[in-house]
């Protein structure tokens, strides 16, 4: 009798394992067929340096963003700074700052719905070369 036990548990966690992977992978899958969604942004140069907000523009359009506007900030600033303009969850802000490396987070609502991520280039930001 403990052998045909024995057997019916070694059975059944044969199956189990069997229909973990085949979940895991149709989890991998649909994962895969997924793509990111663009986040919409506008960057703005608080820093005194010629052409970096063009330039990290371009290094956020590589790395799947979509650019709507380049351009100065009214003023100068030391800390780059990285407006979620989306639904005040800091998820694409987050994704952004991991891309450059720097940024104060905070959430500023886009009363129009267009732009996601608004980045103000501050002083501590330096781009890759």
């Amino acid at each position: 009798m403990k052998k045909v036990v024995s057997l019916i548990i070694i059975i059944i966690g044969f199956f189990s394992v069997i229909l973990l992977v085949s979940s895991v992978d149709k989890i991998r899958d649909e994962l895969a067929a997924r793509k990111p969604q663009k986040i919409r942004m506008v960057v703005l140069n608080g820093t005194s340096i010629d052409d970096l907000a063009a330039e990290t523009a371009d290094f956020l359009q590589k790395n799947g963003c979509d650019i709507l506007q380049v351009g100065n900030a009214t003023s100068s600033h030391k800390k780059t700074v990285i407006l979620d303009r989306s639904n005040g969850d800091l998820k694409k802000a987050r994704r952004i700052r991991h891309l450059l490396g720097v940024g104060e987070m905070a959430y500023e609502p886009d009363p129009t719905h267009i732009v996601g991520v608004t980045v103000i280039l501050g002083e501590d930001y330096k781009p890759e070369q």
